[in-house]
């Protein structure tokens, strides 16, 4: 249960908390305060067949196993976020937020650095498998956007949190399809970004013009249950991809992102392209 107004309930603060559980939520405005809508839009998408559903995580949030003993996250000083996370396995990715929970008479920041040990308990792995990319949900404004990481790299990511102030990290496993690399960083306009997102690479073969033989392409595959944009970050300077929804050729948005030689794509999934049929989008992309 949370207020979405005023802004001195902390919505946002809330709000992200309850996106990153499978429980109920319950919007407790009061008759005499008009909703924010754009907290209820972040929590929430169209399904197949119109209805709107929250988009949430499949499981509850959780301290980072490294930090459960840390006993210096409500001082009065600046000191460190609380920190908790949710595995995605189905998107191959996780989800780590970030709260100032400093002593709320005071304006003291929370200022952090995720390790490597943080990103691994996250996906809930022993050593790191492949190239991972770090991508600020963006919901506290001074915190680092971005890093790509690898097996024992230096992770040196870091958040500052006002009061009252959250933020969220998406962990992303980048993939390779054809001759670039992507990571799928889910919605990006919602505060669970990966929720109920599943992401792998199909080999689909197919016969060549030219010669009397087969060859297969990989495809990058999303299944979402959400009508939102799903975001995938090209780390290339050059996207040139096809996206196709449920069978049918759709447009790619493309978004020249603020990281050096990277691109954003996003695909917005519709249930007029889908005749209505309940179940899963499914989103193909190749190279």
């Amino acid at each position: 249960m949370f207020a979405s107004a005023p802004a001195d309930k902390w919505p946002t603060y809330h709000a992200f908390l309850r996106a990153l559980s499978p429980g109920p939520t319950l919007v407790s405005d009061t008759p005499d305060v008009a909703t924010d809508q754009t907290i209820i839009d972040k929590l929430t998408s169209k399904v197949k067949g119109g209805a709107v559903r929250v988009v949430k995580t499949d499981t509850a949030a959780t301290a980072l196993p490294g930090r459960w003993f840390w006993d210096n996250l409500q001082g009065p000083a600046d000191g460190p976020a609380m920190l908790a996370y949710v595995n995605i396995p189905a998107a191959h990715g996780s989800i780590i937020g970030a709260w100032n929970c400093r002593s709320a008479t005071t304006e003291s920041w929370a200022k952090d650095q995720l390790s490597l040990q943080d990103v691994e308990e996250s996906l809930e792995v022993d050593t790191l498998d492949g190239e991972h990319v770090l991508w600020s949900i963006g919901l506290g404004k001074r915190s680092d956007q971005y890093q790509l990481i690898g097996p024992g790299d230096r992770v040196d990511f870091n958040i500052q949190l006002a009061k009252s102030e959250c933020d969220g990290v998406i962990v992303a496993k980048v993939w390779q399809v054809g001759s670039k690399r992507l990571a799928v960083l889910g919605m990006l306009d919602k505060y669970a970004p990966l929720g109920r997102l599943k992401v792998d690479i199909e080999q689909c073969e197919y016969m060549t013009i030219s010669q009397d033989i087969t060859d297969s392409l990989a495809e990058l595959v999303i299944r979402s249950p959400f009508e939102a944009g799903v975001t995938v970050l090209v780390l290339d300077d050059e996207s040139s991809f096809k996206a196709v929804v449920d069978g049918q050729s759709v447009n790619l948005d493309r978004t020249l992102s603020e990281i050096p030689s990277t691109h954003l794509l996003t695909v917005k999934p519709s249930s007029n392209q889908s005749g209505g049929k309940s179940g899963d989008f499914e989103i193909r992309l190749s190279a």
